[in-house]
Parts: C-alpha cells; structure tokens; sequence
C-alpha cells in the first residue's frame, strides 16, 4: 500500500552515500528535512513503527517543504518516503 501526492557521514540523518535509506522519526521532520537530502537531491527516509495513518501528514510537510514525486509506502517496518527536490 502507498500514498502519493503529485507525480558522506555516519552521523544520524547524515546521508553517506547517494540513494541511502535514512532512518527517522516523526519529530525529526520539525527542523527540516534538507540534512536528509542525498548529493543527487533525493530523499529516502524511513519511519519505523509509524502507522499508515501518519503518511498523509509526512507527505503534506515534504510538499510545504518543496519537495516533489512525493510518495510514502507502508512496509512492514513503518513507512518509508521518498521525494525529490
């Protein structure tokens, strides 16, 4: 089931490589969400343990945000999201 709207560091948050998941949680879209954007201005984030329900309000932050080809997937770790600015 999915949702959609529209068609270098080990730090947490930090992408090290390009097309890395990230792991994250609801709070951490409050500061904004461009410390999880790759080189190639993708954004792979997943949310584990978080309900389908949330993906509606993930997505309308991310396009508040700018982002675009927003899309947020339920998996059977909580909901992974990807966009692209």
């Amino acid at each position: 089931m999915f949702y959609s709207v529209c068609a270098g560091s080990p730090q947490q948050g930090v992408p090290t490589a390009v097309g890395e998941v990230r792991r994250a949680g609801p709070r951490d879209l409050a500061g904004g969400v461009d410390r999880f954007v790759d080189a190639s201005g993708e954004l792979r984030l997943l949310f584990p343990g978080v309900l389908p329900v949330a993906a509606p309000f993930i997505l309308f932050r991310l396009k508040r945000e700018g982002f675009s080809r927003c899309r947020a997937e339920a998996t059977r770790d909580g909901i992974l999201v990807t966009a692209h600015r």
